[in-house]
């Protein structure tokens, strides 16, 4: 009787810690510009703050270029914000910006944000996304910049998790939806191959993981 008593006790302590330790890596708190931000104005820094003390961790944060290529400038941190500088005013074009950080437990974090600086070009025909489960998804366009991605399935909340094999760490899109669709803004600085990860939270908070692959042109 002891024993079971124990093993309750240790059970409900279990509950109660692990989401605690679940989020005690460092998260994305802000950014500026905001992720998928489309400026008029190149900005002359970027800032972005996490929710607790980070230390770099390699390769260092830096931007990226619609082309590929990495753009001159100084990272710095200060406790919970990495600032990167540009050496020259960004020309209009899409932009991705990547860290590596370690959390104050310890754990590694990578991630990254994108914006676009002027008017946004022709984003092209709309483009199927190619999914497992097969969900129709689809882009607003094929060219790389600004995007919205439509699912056919309901949602009231998730998130869409975008790789690309010229970025050393995912962007994020939020999801926001509806009884019978889900959409996700944001931007995709690159052309080639992109590879999707979107977890959709229904409002019965049913969850579903749609993973697909898409290509679209500069």
């Amino acid at each position: 009787m002891r024993r079971a008593l124990v093993a309750a006790l240790l059970g409900s302590l279990i509950l109660v810690v692990s989401p605690a330790v679940a989020s005690a890596h460092a998260e994305l708190e802000s950014s500026t510009p905001r992720n998928g931000a489309q400026l008029t104005k190149a900005p002359s820094s970027v800032e972005v703050t996490f929710g607790e003390p980070v230390t770099l961790d390699v390769p260092a944060p830096g931007i990226v270029s619609s082309a590929g290529t990495g753009v001159a400038a100084t990272a710095q941190l200060s406790g919970t914000t990495i600032t990167l500088r540009p050496a020259a005013r960004l020309p209009r074009g899409d932009y991705a910006v990547t860290w590596h950080v370690i959390s104050t437990d310890g754990h590694p974090v990578s991630g990254a944000i994108s914006f676009s600086v002027g008017a946004p070009g022709p984003k092209g025909t709309p483009t199927a996304v190619t999914t497992t489960p097969g969900i129709a998804t689809t882009l607003d366009g094929r060219r790389s910049g600004p995007l919205t991605a439509t699912f056919a399935r309901g949602a009231s909340s998730g998130e869409v998790v975008w790789s690309h094999p010229g970025l050393s760490a995912p962007i994020t899109w939020r999801v926001t939806g509806g009884a019978t669709r889900a959409t996700a803004t944001g931007v995709l600085p690159l052309p080639g191959p992109w590879t999707m990860s979107a977890t959709l939270v229904g409002r019965d908070m049913s969850v579903i993981v749609i993973r697909g692959t898409v290509r679209i042109t500069r």
